[in-house]
């Protein structure tokens, strides 16, 4: 008879959620460079980082009915991180958008208003606009 142990069901939720963050990680570092024609000022470690946090973030959240939100929202914070938001912003914006979950297009607007940049700290070198 074939069985699953509880520990080999664990360690295929962690590969799962390894492969999908590489996905978005990966994804996020190609499209920029082909949306920008230049390389992120991120590099893949902090990245990474971020987008394990979020991970964490989101899970257990109310989403939209049938929805994963994790992609497109860990790319709008990555973006607002290439653009030069602070971390305190960044924090502020993440709390906001689980707060206003389910209402996922809501959380997204508050997260941009709190990410925006005055145009003196925009970076100078052509950040996002």
């Amino acid at each position: 008879m074939f069985s699953i142990k509880p520990n080999q069901f664990a360690e295929m939720a962690a590969t799962i959620r390894k492969d999908y963050l590489l996905v978005i990680v990966s994804d996020f570092f190609a499209l920029f460079e082909q949306c920008y024609q230049r390389p992120s000022r991120l590099d893949f470690e902090a990245a990474w980082r971020i987008a394990d946090y979020l991970f964490d973030q989101l899970q257990g959240k109310l989403c939209p009915e049938g929805e994963r939100i994790e992609y497109e929202f860990i790319h709008t914070v990555l973006c607002a991180a290439e653009k030069g938001a602070t971390p305190e912003q960044l924090r502020k914006g993440v709390a906001v958008f689980c707060l206003a979950l389910p209402s996922y297009e809501a959380g997204l607007v508050l997260f941009d208003s709190i990410c925006a940049l005055e145009p003196e700290n925009k970076l100078k070198d052509g950040g996002l606009s």
